[in-house]
C-alpha cells in the first residue's frame, strides 16, 4: 500500500503545510494589528475628551484607561499612555499610546489641545 502515488500525496500534503504556515501566521498577526489599532483609537478618543491627565512640564506614564473593551476582551494586548508637552507649549500636549502584544507592539502619537473648555 506504500505506492508511488501515496508517497507523492504525502509529499504534497507536507509541502502544503510548510507553505501554509507563514500565511496562517501573517493572518493572525494582521488580526492582532487591527485589534491594536482599534485599542489605540479608543484611547485617543478618551484622551480627546480628557486631555488634562498630563501635567505641565513633565512626562507622565499612566496606565491605559481600563474601560477599553478591546483590551479587556483580548488578554494578549496591554498598553500604556505616555504624555508630555508638545513644543514646550502648555496648551498643546502630546500623548503616545503604546499597545503591546507579546513580541510586537504599536505606538500612536496624538497631539491634544489641552485648554480649558467652558
Amino acid at each position: 500500500m506504500n505506492t508511488r502515488a501515496d508517497k507523492v500525496l504525502r509529499l504534497a500534503l507536507l509541502l502544503s503545510f510548510i507553505l501554509g504556515a507563514p500565511g496562517l501566521l501573517m493572518t493572525i498577526d494582521a488580526f492582532y494589528k487591527r485589534l491594536s489599532v482599534e485599542a489605540a483609537a479608543g484611547q485617543a478618543e478618551y484622551l480627546k475628551h480628557m486631555p488634562f491627565f498630563i501635567e505641565n512640564n513633565s512626562a507622565v506614564s499612566a496606565p491605559v484607561y481600563h474601560k477599553n473593551l478591546t483590551l479587556e476582551n483580548y488578554g494578549i494586548l496591554s498598553g500604556k499612555i505616555y504624555g508630555s508637552l508638545y513644543d514646550s507649549r502648555p496648551s498643546l500636549k502630546e500623548a503616545r499610546i503604546a499597545i503591546n502584544r507579546g513580541y510586537a507592539g504599536l505606538s500612536v502619537s496624538v497631539i491634544l489641545d489641552a485648554r480649558v473648555r467652558r
